[in-house]
């Protein structure tokens, strides 16, 4: 089951396609810690919770909301990547958050309006005798 949304993000945005452990799909436009999807549209193509997390929003008010896997595919990005996903209330906006950029090896771009591939940092010092 793949569609998309009509929306214009606050800074650009990239065809994503959820997709579930079951192999369903749901495309989405997508933006910019962890993406945040609308519950309604993880639960219809079978993405389950995990634990939960405790978070503080970007208008600084704290919740407490679900967290599950879904596999994770970026158009113009080679392969499906499973990530994390913030079961956000019904009617949200979609984030692509951090992590999953992450896992893709890219950043957003807010000038050029795009996602650029960064270089992974492994390890982040050495250990000294």
């Amino acid at each position: 089951m793949n569609w998309d949304i009509d929306f214009k993000p606050a800074i650009f945005y990239n065809v994503i396609v959820l997709i579930s452990a079951l192999n369903q799909s749901d495309k989405k436009h997508l933006l910019y810690q962890y993406s945040f999807v609308p519950e309604d549209d993880l639960e219809r193509i079978g993405v389950e919770p995990s634990v939960k997390r405790n978070l503080i929003l970007a208008d600084g008010r704290q919740d407490t909301r679900l967290l599950g896997f879904c596999n994770f595919q970026i158009e113009g990005l080679e392969g499906i990547i499973p990530c994390p996903v913030i079961f956000a209330p019904k009617g949200s906006l979609f984030l692509l958050g951090a992590t999953a950029l992450e896992n893709f090896g890219v950043d957003a771009d807010p000038i050029q309006k795009r996602l650029k591939p960064i270089l992974a940092i492994i390890g982040g010092f050495l250990a000294s005798q």
